[in-house]
């Protein structure tokens, strides 16, 4: 299954998985930046 991915997927694929890491990043900032606010 995965040699039938050609360069194109796996580009498309690898920019997927930086967006979602990107976004889970950014979801744990606001998370803590909440706690934050909350404690204070």
């Amino acid at each position: 299954m995965v040699t039938e991915l050609d360069d194109g997927a796996w580009a498309q694929a690898a920019d997927t998985v930086r967006k979602l890491r990107f976004l889970d990043k950014l979801l744990s900032q606001s998370e803590q930046l909440e706690e934050k606010w909350l404690d204070f």
